[in-house]
């Protein structure tokens, strides 16, 4: 994500013919709404976010399509090979404790 940054705030970016780029895709953090805002504005690709690890390929991800203000802060949506399932924190720690 701090590539996409310093794209966006290199004061010569005006300068260079970036009309064939059709996507750029972001893995490590989520961008702000602000930075996704920004880089719709000013380039033509698509921006897709990915959440995963390096070496088992990305597990969630953004559409061209998402609404940045929905999916800022999220880790997007499950790649459709991957499972999982999120457990709120009061029940995750009564399992825990039941477990010892």
């Amino acid at each position: 994500m701090p590539g996409l940054v310093a794209i966006l705030n290199d004061p010569e970016l005006e300068r260079f013919d970036v009309s064939s780029l059709r996507v750029v895709i972001t893995g490590g953090a989520s961008a702000a709404v602000e930075t996704i805002r920004e880089y719709q504005r000013r380039m033509k690709g698509h921006l897709i976010e990915l959440y995963g690890m390096l070496e088992a390929g990305f597990q969630t991800y953004t559409r061209f399509t998402d609404d940045p203000q929905q999916v800022s802060g999220t880790i997007g949506r499950p790649a459709r090979w991957s499972s999982g399932s999120a457990t709120p924190r009061d029940e995750r720690s009564r399992a825990e404790k039941s477990a010892s």
